[in-house]
């Protein structure tokens, strides 16, 4: 984990560069705090996700996140229930199984770039997939379902 936090007032942001490896989240928001990246995201093995928000919680990426090389099944995105997230910068995700945004209950406003390839998908609903987390006592996070997009902007498909 880059950076974590369930303190309903906080606001983190990421200003230099997260580098994460299998499994692993670069920037996790829970309980309606604030999420900021405005540098780089890099994910560089199998099962990473860039950023994931949940119960509220609200995030942006004016920055980057990408995955480096191939990793299979890597997200840049996770937007949970009740969150809401407004891309302005580019996700750019090539992964066999990935995805560019993970949309599970939130709001999503993209403005900038979202580019996969691989295999991946720019975006999907996905309410079955669980996010295992060795934070509080190994808890599960099970995801919503209702899903509202404003609107998916600019996106390219390789």
């Amino acid at each position: 984990m880059g950076m974590y936090s369930d303190n309903p007032n906080a606001k983190m942001i990421n200003n230099g560069i997260i580098e994460i490896g299998k499994d692993s989240i670069g920037m996790a928001g829970i309980n309606g705090n604030t999420l900021e990246n405005k540098g780089t995201i890099s994910i560089t093995k199998d099962g990473g996700i860039g950023m994931y928000l949940a119960n509220g919680s609200k995030g942006t990426n004016s920055g980057t996140i990408t995955t480096v090389g191939t990793p299979k099944d890597a997200i840049g995105v996770v937007v949970g229930k009740d969150s809401e997230f407004t891309n302005t910068g580019k996700i750019h995700i090539e992964s066999a199984g990935g995805a560019g945004i993970v949309i599970a209950g939130g709001i999503i406003k993209n403005y900038g770039d979202i580019e996969v390839s691989g295999g991946a998908v720019r975006d999907r609903v996905d309410n079955t997939r669980t996010i295992k987390s060795s934070l509080k006592q190994n808890k599960t996070n099970k995801w919503g379902f209702r899903s509202l997009r404003d609107t998916l902007g600019k996106t390219k498909t390789n």
